[in-house]
């Protein structure tokens, strides 16, 4: 879970910042950890490496109640 404080944003605010905190962390690991992700790519997620290099495209916003419901799908 993300939750940073900002002074003076709204919600909306606070999702893109959490949101580009969690773009940076994946693509830092992309880029620095290879040999961490070839082995999970290998051995524990087939083409988590393709998957996550989408990373920037791949979030999207609903209510908390839709989410609950997709989970439980």
């Amino acid at each position: 879970m993300i939750e940073p404080e900002l002074a003076f944003v709204d919600l909306n605010d606070d999702i893109a910042c959490a949101t580009a905190y969690l773009q940076y962390v994946v693509k830092h690991v992309l880029e620095n950890c290879k040999e961490d992700m070839d082995f999970f790519n290998n051995r524990i997620r087939k083409r988590i490496i393709d998957r996550l290099s989408d990373v920037e495209k791949s979030f999207v916003r609903m209510k908390y109640t839709d989410a609950v419901e997709l989970l439980l799908k």
